[in-house]
């Protein structure tokens, strides 16, 4: 089904693609372009048939791409809808990572939340007539109620836009399913100075080179930069000794060398975030942590620049793809 003609009063049908685009998780393979570039739908429903078996990673991004649909995937990359896949439609998406000649699978399901997202953009609820107008029951008219169902799915997929970044991993706020928040615990102190200095930045972002506050000019990944900026900008002279750097194995070896390097279990708001997995990192600062009763942390809540090539706030749920990327944590003071 072509996601731009989706019955938007289907609200479950965009749902279910919204949630199936999260098994487009990034794995270590990087397709090149040139494979997609001319072909039509058929014949890219014939590709992703033909290479979607084996269990080495190339087959994994084929079966990923199975798994929401292959015309899902074809209509996000055909943002011309003439179609044809062309270089320049893929190439909006192949250098999110900044290789611009290969996709992967996290920049698919970047393609597919857009898409997604101008769907929801163009709906206009229709006009009520005065038959069904709200009453003096208090009763909400049919297109108010689905108004607001809309409100809520545009806000659904912005939350998943923003968490669509270099780590590959999706989770909207709040504890996964089963598992029950009874504590969060925000920051206090000059941690919450951190936090709330951070919050300033939010939008910073690739488009229209604000992020190049952090890097001080530089081109390059900035998720370690806009920490360290914060921190700079937060502690000042009081900072301790060392910190800072553009890399995110840097800022963790500051922690392991000064004994501040922080377990999973064990992290507080106002500390930093450490991603590293299979060649890929990310970092960023944690705002909030949920617990359930026995104190078991259930989520994370943080703020971050270059996750979607910008600056934006994340929640990531225990057993989730994100969380279990997680390193730990490394704390400033």
């Amino acid at each position: 089904m072509s996601l731009n003609k989706i019955p938007l009063t289907n609200l479950k049908t965009l749902e279910d693609i919204n949630k199936a685009s999260d098994s487009l998780k990034a794995t270590d393979a990087e397709i090149d372009t040139d494979i997609f570039s001319g072909l039509t739908k058929s014949k890219f429903n014939s590709l992703v048939k033909k290479n979607a078996k084996g269990s080495n990673s190339q087959s994994i991004f084929y079966q990923n791409i199975k798994a929401v649909g292959a015309d899902n995937v074809f209509t996000a990359l055909d943002s011309n809808n003439d179609g044809k896949l062309s270089q320049s439609e893929i190439s909006k998406y192949s250098g999110k990572d900044k290789k611009s000649d290969s996709l992967n699978g996290t920049e698919l399901k970047i393609a597919l939340h857009d898409v997604i997202g101008k769907a929801l953009d163009s709906y206009k609820p229709a006009k009520s007539s005065s038959s069904s107008s709200t009453k003096s029951t208090g009763k909400k008219s049919f297109a108010k109620q689905l108004e607001e169902g809309m409100n809520e799915i545009r806000s659904f997929i912005n939350s998943a836009k923003s968490s669509s970044t270099s780590n590959g991993s999706y989770s909207s706020s709040g504890a996964q399913g089963g598992q029950t928040v009874s504590s969060s615990t925000s920051a206090t102190g000059k941690a919450a100075a951190l936090i709330a200095n951070a919050r300033k930045y939010l939008g910073y972002n690739e488009a229209n080179g604000s992020y190049k506050l952090f890097t001080n000019g530089r081109v390059e990944h900035w998720c370690a930069d806009f920490v360290t900026y914060i921190a700079k900008q937060t502690y000042g002279g009081s900072l301790p000794s060392g910190f800072g750097s553009p890399s995110v194995s840097e800022l963790w070896n500051w922690g392991k060398r000064n004994g501040k390097t922080v377990a999973v279990n064990n992290v507080q708001a106002g500390q930093v975030m450490i991603q590293k997995n299979n060649g890929a990192s990310h970092t960023g600062l944690v705002t909030k942590v949920d617990r359930d009763s026995s104190g078991n942390v259930v989520a994370i809540h943080t703020i971050e620049g270059n996750t979607s090539d910008t600056v934006a706030e994340r929640t990531y749920q225990r057993g989730s793809s994100g969380f279990n990327k997680i390193t730990c944590f490394v704390s400033i003071a």
